[in-house]
């Protein structure tokens, strides 16, 4: 997973994700920034774009997903 707008930005506590074959469910991921990342973006709620890769194995091609989420940065 990365974050391509938010150079700054990381995922923090996985590296990671296992999802079976047709398998949808809730994954919680934590983002951190800097601090004067927050200072230069301001408080609210900001969009951030997840880009998700599928890992190839020997019976599956790799692929690439964009997963749009929120950032909230309070006050």
């Amino acid at each position: 997973m990365s974050l391509p707008a938010w150079s700054a930005a990381r995922v923090v506590g996985r590296d990671e994700i296992e999802v079976g074959p047709a398998q949808a469910r809730w994954v919680p991921l934590a983002v951190q920034i800097p601090p004067e990342e927050a200072a230069r973006r301001g408080p609210g709620a900001h969009g951030l774009v997840f880009q998700v890769e599928r890992m190839p194995s020997a019976d599956v091609a790799s692929a690439q997903l964009a997963e749009a989420s929120t950032f909230v940065i309070p006050r």
